[in-house]
């Protein structure tokens, strides 16, 4: 409340938790009682972008988490890698490994891609392609590929486009990154990220596990298949690798003390 100018934001953890809702309210009350903004800091580099793109799921559609939950028979997946991409990987390896049919569109092979899916059609990497990125702001950024797709890869929109025309699904006749693009500015409109406070807090908890949670966060050359196979970069200080943290305060209501071993399970 003492600050000049202050701001409230919510990143990816937030986001991805599933009483984001609940901690959304929370952070609204804060930010109105202590006179500052509430701010968001976007999960991924076009998140902002396939919000606006209509890229969620509609009514009768289903979110990643509730097609884990309830498994579908085929399964459609690009550019991830089950056993790293997802916020429960045992889950999503468990679910798509049942699956009747898996078709992945990825631009590189991995162990956990492979143990899953039937198919893997190569597509090209982000500066193979143009594209667009919309960032927190809402600004509009394209740019053009700086070189070509290697081997029999595709930008992944062209092998989309193919498979709709295969099916004969319609919406599927674009010929150009820029016609995409255009077709996306007309969905979205005068649509803009707002930071809006919200009203009331939600009451219910979906969340219903008690004593500690575990905040899974995931290092910055961690969160793609190219940062997570790019040698140098694992070399670097925020390469941190794999460790469990607690609150000195919890350690030791667990009876825990300096140098002493401990097993954490989940």
């Amino acid at each position: 409340k003492s600050a000049a100018k202050a701001t409230v934001l919510l990143g990816n953890i937030a986001v991805a938790h599933p009483d984001y809702s609940l901690i959304r309210g929370v952070a609204s009350v804060i930010a109105e009682n202590s006179g500052a903004s509430l701010g968001y800091l976007p999960e991924a580099a076009n998140s902002v972008g396939a919000r606006l793109s209509g890229a969620l799921p509609g009514a009768g559609g289903s979110n990643a988490q509730e097609m884990f939950n309830n498994p579908h028979k085929g399964y459609l997946l690009m550019g991830v890698e089950p056993g790293f991409d997802f916020w429960n990987p045992a889950k999503a390896m468990e679910t798509l490994g049942q699956a009747e049919f898996v078709v992945a569109l990825s631009a590189f092979r991995s162990d956990s891609l492979e143990q899953v899916a039937n198919v893997i059609l190569p597509i090209a990497g982000f500066a193979e392609t143009s594209g667009t990125y919309v960032n927190a702001q809402g600004d509009w950024q394209s740019f053009n590929g700086a070189v070509a797709p290697a081997g029999e890869s595709r930008p992944a929109w062209k092998v989309l486009r193919v498979l709709g025309n295969l099916l004969d699904v319609s919406g599927f006749e674009q010929v150009s990154s820029e016609e995409v693009l255009a077709e996306v500015r007309q969905l979205s409109g005068d649509k803009k990220p707002e930071n809006s406070t919200v009203n009331g807090i939600e009451n219910e908890r979906l969340l219903g596990s008690t004593g500690l949670t575990r905040i899974g966060d995931v290092p910055i050359y961690a969160v793609d298949p190219l940062v997570r196979r790019a040698a140098s970069l694992q070399k670097t200080r925020d390469a941190i690798e794999a460790s469990a943290r607690l609150n000195p305060k919890e350690a030791e209501n667990a009876g825990l003390v300096d140098g002493d071993k401990a097993i954490v399970k989940q």
